[in-house]
């Protein structure tokens, strides 16, 4: 291999340990080290995307097994090569992400169509006893074209972004990180509790509300404002109110006090006080959403993290099966 540059930028080639040469053509997204930075690539003539800085030697390497195995799956956008020196994976190139590309007017059976085979990669990675643990919707990338018409011909549906992927076998949890960003994690991952394939359950239902209905259900824009502990207080009291009832709290409450139990009596005599002053409307009374639609997400967000569906299961609910249009995945 080819001595390695000093700094990654525009110009910059590097020789990948399959052979391949990448000539970096922009920088995507940029992070000071020890952080990833994000790069649009060229080999051949087609475009792919480096992300570097993915730590030591022995990092890349469980990285590579998480990446291999969901490497079969059309719906996991998984490194195609490995650049060793730059400690990188290289990565197909994609046209959007879900949290760009929701913000257009789409007809509603892309929407769905969208969401229904990014679950399928999550599906994927679960059967393969991975959790993704940073599940939002710019992790979630398309492939698409406008014809004409402004009609939207979806060519691929990938989740990715694996670096914080883990192996958890069933039954067993991640415990201590808090996985995943504010405005999409669960309400355990809020808690530094229990998390695993679970909780990307949890998050996902949060970005189909997003996608099917343009709302950020935690999104506050003043959040920034707010310190640390207000922060939780708020979005941790939404949770209950939005997706909670009586006996999923307890079994939320009963599963934080297992790892954290002073979090745990915080967390109860928040909601406890915060009762006084009444709860938001439920996500299951939104009777302006379809029922359907509502009886899934429900079933994905019991926070209670042992009672929720898995994405299998999720598939084959009536909201993504009605009409006959699921494609086999």
């Amino acid at each position: 291999m080819s001595e390695l540059p000093a700094t990654l930028g525009r110009g910059v080639s590097l020789r990948s340990d399959s052979g391949h040469t990448y000539t970096i053509k922009d920088t995507l997204v940029a992070r000071p080290k020890p952080f990833s930075s994000v790069f649009l690539a060229e080999s051949e003539g087609k475009q792919f995307v480096i992300k570097d800085s993915l730590g030591s030697e022995a990092d890349l390497r469980y990285r590579a097994n998480v990446h291999d195995r969901v490497a079969d799956s059309p719906h996991v956008r998984a490194r195609i090569d490995t650049i060793t020196g730059e400690s990188a994976f290289v990565m197909p190139y994609m046209d959007d992400d879900l949290l760009q590309m929701a913000g257009n007017n789409l007809f509603k059976d892309v929407r769905k169509n969208v969401l229904r085979q990014a679950l399928c990669g999550l599906r994927d990675l679960h059967d393969k006893d991975l959790a993704h643990n940073d599940v939002k919707p710019n992790n979630i990338f398309v492939d698409y074209q406008l014809n004409p018409d402004r009609q939207v011909l979806l060519k691929s549906v990938k989740i990715g972004d694996l670096e914080e992927a883990v192996v958890i076998p069933p039954g067993n949890w991640l415990r201590g990180p808090q996985c995943g960003n504010k405005n999409w994690r669960s309400p355990e991952a809020w808690a530094r509790a229990g998390q695993n394939q679970a909780s990307d359950i949890y998050s996902f239902a949060v970005i189909m509300i997003y996608v099917m209905h343009h709302v950020m259900v935690f999104y506050e824009e003043g959040d920034n404002l707010l310190d640390e502990d207000q922060v939780w207080r708020r979005i941790l009291w939404q949770h209950v109110c939005v997706f909670g009832d009586r006996e999923a709290y307890a079994g939320y409450l009963e599963h934080v006090t297992k790892t954290q139990p002073e979090f745990a009596a915080q967390l109860d005599e928040m909601v406890q006080e915060k009762l006084k002053e009444g709860l938001f409307p439920p996500f299951r009374l939104y009777d302006f959403i379809e029922p359907e639609f509502r009886d899934l997400v429900g079933q994905m967000t019991n926070l209670n993290p042992l009672n929720r569906i898995t994405a299998k299961e999720a598939l084959q609910h009536v909201w993504f099966t009605e009409g006959d249009e699921a494609e086999k995945a």
